[in-house]
């Protein structure tokens, strides 16, 4: 073995998005599917690569949470990311007594450049 821990991991099929700066401070975002969770990463499917070691945030209808892409790779036509959640951060979950409020910043996405 490895050493590292199996846990379970929750398979589902959520709609998400992912979310992240460059070095530049410019803000992206892109559309992603939520494949599995576990209590320390899930798995997302998107149609670009990410390198490993990027911070991003993923969020999806239940929550937001930072996260760590660990691993990326290629899966037909889509790239499968494999993120770690980032350790002693509460995951931000939908309230509607707090809303967000809108992001200053431009953001690009793969829809507007």
């Amino acid at each position: 073995m490895d050493g590292r821990n199996i846990e379970p991991r929750k398979v589902m099929w959520a709609v998400a998005e992912i979310s992240w700066e460059d070095d530049g401070g410019t803000s992206f975002r892109v559309p992603a599917v939520l494949e599995d969770t576990s209590s320390s990463g899930a798995c997302v499917r998107l149609k670009r690569p990410l390198a490993v070691g990027s911070r991003i945030t993923i969020k999806w209808h239940r929550e937001q949470f930072p996260a760590i892409a660990r691993n990326c790779r290629t899966d037909g036509g889509d790239f499968l990311l494999g993120v770690r959640r980032e350790a002693g951060i509460v995951p931000a979950t939908k309230s509607a007594s707090h809303p967000a409020a809108p992001d200053a910043k431009a953001e690009r996405t793969l829809e507007n450049p």
